[in-house]
């Protein structure tokens, strides 16, 4: 079993869980002002992506994670568990970019 791979696998899961709770407190807070929930409703389709985008990321550090789990067994799931814990931050990055367009001035 790779440790490597595995400590970066729950790295990513615990950065997805954390910028999604962060990301629901600034649109709680963004939502208090008028120009910006203008914006926000104005781009619903966009907000709606961004979260499809962070909830993709956190499925995929979590198959991520089970996959090197299994990797102990089979050495194949480690390379497949390591191609999806990149997939999970490049969703996880996507999604932040569509988050910027949304609040941005």
């Amino acid at each position: 079993m790779n440790p490597i791979g595995l400590i970066r696998s729950i790295v990513v899961l615990a950065l997805s869980i954390t910028t999604l709770c962060y990301t629901y407190k600034v649109m709680m807070r963004l939502g208090r002002k008028n120009m910006t929930a203008g914006r926000i409703f104005l781009k619903e389709k966009t907000i709606l992506r961004v979260f499809i985008g962070f909830f993709l990321n956190i499925f995929l550090a979590f198959v991520s994670n089970i996959l090197f789990s299994l990797g102990v067994y089979a050495p194949m799931y480690g390379e497949i568990g390591r191609c999806t814990a990149d997939l999970a931050v490049i969703a996880l990055l996507y999604a932040i970019y569509l988050l910027y367009g949304v609040i941005k001035k």
